[in-house]
């Protein structure tokens, strides 16, 4: 059984949902043939108005097909039925849930509950499989730039190097771009970017400090590589990832130095 995180959208209150409960509060319900169980259901007040809410999930797919997404919402209530919070999440995994098989999910969300709901019922509202939604290859620790994408220009990078690459530096909505060509330094610079490689994947966010590479070919084919700071910036599978990136020194210095900073 494997093990995933899930993302969660916070939702207004709406009206009741069809899905079984049970006590204490857990939930579960099944749609074409696939089954999402919530147990162990909690939540801690934060402050006067958001509360996290918590759960161990596990989805099941008894569908022929591998499932690469799916959607759900769960809804709490009181004794009286009454509508206490409204949650809707969704499985974005990494790997498929292959057929017969099934993922076990850690869940947090912040919403609106202030008191322990009576009952908890969810509901699934879509499901994709991956011939639907194909699960997309998340990069990894140690690899290089270049490696990142499936694109045949960066796999002939070395046999068939861009002929321009462009640096853009931003800081607080102020911005400056170094330009290296054949005749203007593209070698080093070539050189230097071809060692800039994948660390961590948790690199903070830093406000107004948005910064590119774009490698250009003579066939005008043009790939870029976003960057928060120096961390590198991408999303798969519908989730952000904030890489750092080791061995970028040489790189950045060659740019601070032709930009003049």
């Amino acid at each position: 059984m494997k093990k995933r995180v899930i993302a969660m959208i916070i939702l207004g209150t709406a009206g009741m949902l069809t899905g079984c409960s049970t006590k204490p509060v857990s939930c579960k319900t099944t749609s074409e043939d696939v089954t999402v169980e919530l147990s162990d259901i909690s939540w801690k007040s934060m402050n006067e108005r958001d509360s996290r809410i918590t759960a161990l999930g596990v989805i099941t797919n008894q569908k022929e097909e591998a499932v690469s997404r799916v959607f759900y919402t769960v809804t709490f209530f009181d004794r009286k039925e009454e509508v206490l919070d409204e949650v809707r999440m969704f499985y974005v995994g990494d790997e498929a849930i292959e057929p017969g098989g099934s993922i076990t999910m850690e869940c947090s969300a912040i919403g609106k509950l202030k008191q322990k709901p009576a009952e908890a019922r969810v509901e699934i509202t879509d499901i994709k499989t991956v011939a639907e939604m194909p699960v997309e290859r998340v990069p990894q620790p140690g690899e290089f730039l270049y490696e990142l994408y499936d694109d045949v220009h960066l796999k002939q990078i070395k046999e068939n190097p861009p002929v321009t690459i462009e640096a853009y530096i931003d800081r607080m909505g102020f911005g400056q771009k170094a330009v290296f060509t054949k005749e203007d330094g593209l070698d080093a610079a070539m050189d230097a970017f071809l060692q800039m490689k994948l660390g961590a994947d948790n690199a903070p966010m830093v406000t107004d400090n948005y910064n590119y590479i774009r490698l250009i070919w003579a066939d005008d084919t043009s790939i870029m590589f976003r960057f928060n700071l120096y961390a590198l910036e991408l999303q798969a599978n519908g989730r952000y990832h904030s890489y750092y990136v080791e061995q970028s020194e040489p790189f950045w210095n060659l740019v601070h130095t032709r930009i003049g900073r």
